[in-house]
């Protein structure tokens, strides 16, 4: 009888668990470790303890999408996986969704300088005549740049056109309709 009552509590833990369980909340936690500490049904959980709302799952229009995007929000049109391309339809464009308080949060202000602390130079493609790029080191993204930059001078000559000069990389900006 014992065995029994133990079983069925970890069916019951198990299962109030699982109520928590979101692929895309999932995925987020675990794309932050160093940020976000856990999720539930309505909120993320930061390591320094503050809480934010996740939204819900209610359908909106694009432009409200854009507008007041929630963190669920961020993830309703997925970025396409492999290598067979297609033309995005009308709205649809994975990573313009993009909810601020989220990555203000993790990333700084950039009206308040708070994005410039963090940012550091990785040199572009050196040996093909590159510039030095200004990236954050926040969640390693300037090292990673590095590397990105490292594979790519192993392309082919005719590639580096398509890579040098770039286009750019962090600029502090207004977005129209937004805060």
């Amino acid at each position: 009888m014992y065995t029994l009552k133990v079983i069925s509590l970890l069916c019951f833990a198990f299962t109030a668990s699982a109520a928590f369980a979101d692929p895309a909340l999932d995925a987020l936690v675990e794309a932050y470790p160093d940020h976000l500490a856990s999720h539930d049904d309505n909120s993320v959980t930061w390591k320094d303890g503050t809480v934010m709302p996740v939204g819900d799952k209610k359908q909106r229009t694009f432009e409200e999408l854009l507008n007041a995007p929630t963190i669920l929000d961020q993830f309703v049109t997925p970025y396409p996986l492999g290598t067979k391309f297609k033309v995005p339809a009308a709205d649809e464009d994975p990573g313009r969704i993009r909810n601020e308080a989220f990555f203000t949060k993790m990333y700084g202000d950039c009206r308040t300088g708070a994005v410039t602390a963090h940012l550091k130079p990785v040199a572009w493609i050196p040996h093909y005549g590159g510039v030095t790029l200004m990236a954050t080191d926040v969640n390693g993204v300037a090292d990673k740049l590095t590397e990105v930059s490292r594979e790519l001078e192993t392309l082919p000559n005719s590639m580096m056109k398509y890579l040098v000069p770039p286009a750019g990389i962090y600029k502090c900006r207004a977005i129209a309709e937004t805060n």
